[in-house]
């Protein structure tokens, strides 16, 4: 059975996520920036699901028994 190349692993994995985040930049700041402006400026950004509630909003959205 041939072994990992777990140097070849870790290399292509900060590489993949390096580009990822190349990509995210430049998604969110000249694309999708005024949007994200008007959003943050407007407050929905402040509005934020609890924790605490979170398997409750969940079970709401999808339908889905969290527990007994």
């Amino acid at each position: 059975m041939p072994r990992i190349n777990v140097k070849g692993v870790i290399i292509g994995g900060l590489l993949a996520g390096l580009i990822i985040n190349i990509g995210e930049s430049i998604l969110n700041i000249p694309v999708l920036g005024a949007q994200l402006e008007v959003y943050t400026v407007q407050g929905y950004a402040k509005k934020r699901v609890p924790v605490a509630n979170l398997p409750t909003r969940l079970r709401r959205m999808q339908g889905v028994r969290f527990g007994a």
